[in-house]
């Protein structure tokens, strides 16, 4: 999918290295403007700006936004699709739930990654709505509808990502536990350098404070 736009961006700039850091403005923009209005579900207007304001001054959006890479656009995709569900969480308007559904399909799309949000998302609309609510015949429909327009994407998966499977899974040509305290550890000990610790600091005491409130 973001190859489908950025060739767009390219027709309409020019094959040039300013066309692709529009392109990724242009992503880093929907993301943060999309932290915000999520964020105002729950906070004030400044809380909200400075919940965007982190988001966009940490390490490594600051990386990605600036490189070709997937994770901007697909994250972008995704926390507009947590708007439209919160907003369906809220409203029970089908609609709502619709473009929830569409948007994370294009966050898939874009990097398979995102499906990682799906999982909570369904347990927050358990929590939410009770299993009452898996009652809802559009819910069913529209999660159907979903699945359809995934099956491209399982095909491409099965056919070409072989690769990104066994990198996964396993490494012929590295000597390498999967399951060793070290591999299990890389990526929690690479967060405070990507996200800085006063992000880290708030992200801690916002979940304490959810744990104190519930």
């Amino acid at each position: 999918l973001p190859s489908v736009l950025l060739a767009l961006f390219y027709a309409l700039f020019g094959v040039a290295i300013p066309a692709s850091v529009i392109f990724m403005a242009f992503f880093s923009s929907l993301l943060f403007a999309g932290v915000y209005v999520v964020a105002r579900h729950a906070l004030p207007v400044l809380g909200a700006f400075t919940a965007m304001v982190l988001l966009a001054g940490t390490a490594g959006t600051l990386i990605w936004g600036r490189q070709m890479m997937l994770e901007i656009p697909m994250m972008a995709f995704s926390i507009w699709s947590i708007y439209f569900f919160i907003r369906y969480l809220h409203t029970d308007r089908w609609q709502d739930f619709f473009w929830a559904a569409g948007v994370m399909v294009a966050a898939l799309y874009t990097k398979q990654t995102a499906g990682f949000f799906i999982f909570p998302m369904a347990c927050i609309f358990v929590w939410q709505k009770q299993f009452a609510g898996l009652k809802r015949v559009h819910l069913w429909i529209i999660a159907a509808l979903a699945v359809i327009a995934l099956i491209p994407l399982l095909i491409l998966q099965v056919k070409f990502a072989d690769v990104n499977v066994m990198n996964v899974v396993s490494r012929p040509d590295i000597d390498s536990d999967r399951f060793s305290m070290e591999n299990m550890l890389w990526y929690p000990a690479q967060l405070a350098g990507m996200t800085s610790v006063p992000f880290m600091l708030a992200a801690i005491f916002g979940v304490a404070s959810l744990a104190f409130y519930w």
